[in-house]
């Protein structure tokens, strides 16, 4: 059976001024313990429409995850790990060379039918193998291999770019892939592997450095069906109309290019995030939003202006100041945020977040971070974190999820639908690695986590009254328990619950794994008998206690529903009632309470019956 550690992890969360942990469902690790053979971790994430996803690393010993093993070919090998929605890992798969060679995986996609697209480039060899199958490939040139949901190859397609896996942008849109071409050019080439002749390529390009071009690291698709693409470059370069010209030293900066084409790869327009640099990590990330402004994570090496803001960097020019860029669809700077007022944190992975209304990065941090009112406690080396930001650029959530081991940084981040988010990075082989709670295998690899926006330790609930109905708050994700009079009211376990009856009600939240702990609110003294509700301010019933007959009065006018149920809950009738006046007749059953609610369209109202 293959075997999987669940775990919760922290995180930090905006709550009246205050930092709470957030809560992971499951993560897990792979690599191999005891040899720091895995060079990168989990380099990025790739989910399909099933729920499951995909992630690589590249490593030049023998891996492992969950019980399962595999072995590189002769050198530096791409291991591709395929795991269902839970975190169950279905498969480890190889791309590799014969010979010593190597093949470096940059860039990860899938398309609506499971097919799995793996960019990367063989170094040294005209060969790669995939699995079983030796595919002919041009050396030191990436190369884009498709293959099907169970690993199995299919084709690939030189993409005649040589960039050392600088030029790592891949992205699938509407049945093409997009990818860089030349040190000038993007390509797109079909789902059948079929090179589309739609092409963009830069007019001009000089620099005083050795560059010989730019190097596409980033991409995002607008709501219209439009690509934003990002690049770094040290120079002056031309696409269309638009020439852009280098600010700044070019052997200390590098602007960040971002160009916006069609999906025929006409350009719509280009612009330079002026006085950033080469990003230090594999991807330059990029997000939008609901409203098509585009969001850019940048590291600052001199001074960047953008909208009314100044990102000023004079003391870490070899580094770079962690910070988010703002653009409307058009291309026009908004604004520019430092991620962090100490300058100690950089983003490497940027996704929007499912409720469109902020947007989520990833990085690493030395020392102690500030990112909006969080503070992140750190030694010298990086760790993780995870930040929300909304669209005024205000961070309202942050978090460090993994104490140790360190230099293990958010490499990647992606959606996993329902509220939840897929993260992953590299995994060092020192230390006793937690996430939140729950160990992982102190793998030399990756670590994959999913979490939401759900704490990770349980909080304390409060009690809220409406009518008849108490709410429990803050909303709970855990296990969720009503009492009455300190005993447990059976089938009460959602957020809210219908008093039938007067007496002292309090609610436990709990969670049973992960950060296993419990909380209970404050007792509340209630009688749903008391509850004036407007709708029946006319409302009677009489006579009760009655030995049968009952005589329901001042019905509201649009009529309602009578429900009447036993003590124990179970519906023993349901009937229409018009306004006015009805009886219920309950000679026919046995002494006791029932409970009778009456439900309108616009409320409802509970009472209890006492049978003599």
């Amino acid at each position: 059976m293959k075997n999987m550690k669940k775990v919760i992890a922290l995180s930090l969360l905006v709550l009246s001024g205050t930092a709470q942990a957030q809560r992971f469902d499951w993560a897990t690790s792979g690599g191999y313990t005891g040899i720091n053979n895995s060079f990168y971790g989990a380099i990025d994430l790739a989910t399909d429409v099933q729920g499951n996803f995909y992630t690589m690393d590249v490593a030049n010993g023998q891996q492992h995850c969950q019980g399962i093993t595999a072995e590189p070919f002769s050198g530096y090998t791409t291991f591709i790990y395929k795991f269902d929605s839970f975190g169950v890992l279905e498969f480890i798969n190889r791309v590799g060379a014969p010979d010593g060679g190597t093949f470096l995986a940059f860039n990860i996609e899938t398309d609506e039918d499971g097919n799995l697209y793996l960019l990367g480039q063989p170094n040294g060899v005209n060969a790669v193998i995939v699995n079983n199958d030796t595919v002919p490939a041009a050396p030191n040139t990436n190369l884009l291999i498709r293959m099907d949901e169970s690993g199995n190859y299919l084709w690939s397609v030189n993409t005649g770019f040589a960039g050392n896996g600088d030029g790592c942008m891949l992205q699938y849109h509407d049945g093409y892939l997009y990818y860089q071409s030349g040190n000038l050019s993007l390509s797109k080439v079909d789902t059948s592997g079929n090179v589309s002749d739609f092409s963009i390529t830069a007019s001009y390009y000089s620099s005083p450095t050795a560059s010989q071009g730019i190097h596409f690291k980033g991409s995002t698709l607008l709501s219209n069906g439009d690509l934003v693409f990002a690049a770094y470059s040290r120079g002056t370069v031309a696409f269309g109309t638009d020439t852009l010209y280098h600010i700044g030293n070019p052997f200390l900066t590098a602007p960040v290019l971002l160009m916006r084409c069609d999906t025929a790869l006409s350009l719509v327009w280009a612009r330079y995030l002026s006085n950033a640099r080469d990003p230090d990590q594999n991807f330059i990330p990029l997000a939008t939003d609901a409203d098509e402004n585009i969001y850019t994570a940048v590291q600052v090496n001199d001074q960047m202006i953008i909208g009314p803001d100044t990102i000023s960097n004079p003391e870490n020019l070899f580094i770079g100041i962690g910070a988010v860029v703002k653009t409307d669809a058009d291309g026009n700077g908004i604004w520019a945020k430092r991620i962090d007022n100490n300058g100690k944190a950089l983003a490497w992975s940027m996704v929007r977040a499912e409720n469109n209304s902020s947007v989520l990065i990833g990085g690493g941090f030395t020392g102690n971070a500030q990112i909006g009112p969080f503070t992140l406690s750190n030694g010298s080396n990086s760790k993780p974190f995870i930040a929300t930001f909304n669209e005024e650029g205000t961070f309202t959530n942050a978090f460090n999820f993994l104490e140790e081991p360190t230099g293990t940084d958010v490499n990647c981040l992606a959606a996993a639908g329902n509220g939840n988010y897929l993260t992953g990075g590299k995994l060092q082989n020192f230390g006793s690695p937690e996430l939140s709670c729950i160990p992982v295998e102190s793998e030399a690899g990756f670590y994959l986590g999913r979490f939401s926006e759900n704490p990770a330790t349980v909080p304390v609930p409060t009690i809220s009254i409406t009518n008849m109905v108490l709410s429990a708050n803050p909303p709970f994700a855990g296990e969720k328990q009503w009492y009455l009079n300190n005993t447990a009211i059976e089938g009460a376990t959602e957020q809210s619950f219908t008093a039938t009856e007067p007496g002292s009600y309090h609610v436990v939240y709990s969670y049973s794994t992960g950060c296993v702990g419990s909380a209970a609110s404050d007792p509340v003294s209630f009688d749903p008998n008391a509850v004036e509700n407007p709708l029946y301010s006319m409302f009677r019933v009489y006579p009760n206690p009655s030995t049968g007959v009952f005589f329901l009065k001042g019905l509201p006018e649009e009529g309602c529903t009578l429900e009447l149920r036993n003590p124990e809950g179970g519906l023993l009738y349901r009937q229409k009632a018009q306004a006015g006046q009805t009886t219920i007749n309950l000679s026919s059953y046995a002494s006791g309470i029932y409970i009778l609610t009456l439900i309108s369209a616009a409320d409802s109202r509970t009472l209890r019956l006492i049978r003599q």
